[in-house]
């Protein structure tokens, strides 16, 4: 597997990918998977962790009945990226569908209220701004401006269980 040929075009994604990944693995505080090509070399990368999310936008508390004030569990995907030379051609998508489906199975053993992401604040190469991406998948975002630079977004677990109940389903 080669991960030192990976180049998102973006110093910090691949410092991550090439540098950082691998230490914060090992630490326990990321799960990081790897999406490769034919011939092994890495192509995508996300990673996931727990988190919390402060119960203090009218979004968060319009979705839930959450008791007022407290740290709300969910699933982060910390880092997203893919390799510069094949995007636009789905990686990204089977990646997000591949968090989703990680996310719903954390969800029937361990309470999560979703799965959340900070996308950039930033456009992709036709111009469409990058929070675009997620509201496709049903992400939400939480506020109305960009914090620190990053649209903070979140997929309800409740949504997801209404809409899509067979995949909540617990095997016996």
């Amino acid at each position: 597997m080669d991960i030192q040929s990976f180049c998102a075009e973006h110093k910090d994604l691949d410092r991550y990918v090439k540098e950082t990944m691998s230490q914060w693995e090992s630490s326990n505080v990321t799960r990081n998977y790897l999406t490769l090509d034919v011939q092994g070399n890495c192509v995508g990368v996300f990673s996931l962790s727990a988190s919390t999310l402060k119960d203090t936008t009218p979004e968060v508390r319009k979705e839930g009945n959450f008791p007022n004030g407290i740290q709300l569990p969910t699933i982060k995907i910390g880092r997203f990226v893919v390799d510069n030379s094949i995007r636009g051609k789905g990686v990204g998508r089977e990646m997000l569908k591949k968090c989703i489906y990680l996310f719903i199975e954390a969800s029937k053993t361990i309470g999560v209220v979703g799965l959340t992401v900070d996308a950039k604040d930033e456009t992709d190469s036709q111009g469409r701004p990058i929070y675009g991406y997620y509201e496709k998948f049903g992400f939400k975002r939480l506020t109305s401006e960009p914090q620190d630079g990053c649209w903070p977004m979140i997929l309800y677990t409740g949504k997801m269980k209404k809409q899509y109940p067979a995949l909540f389903e617990q095997e016996v």
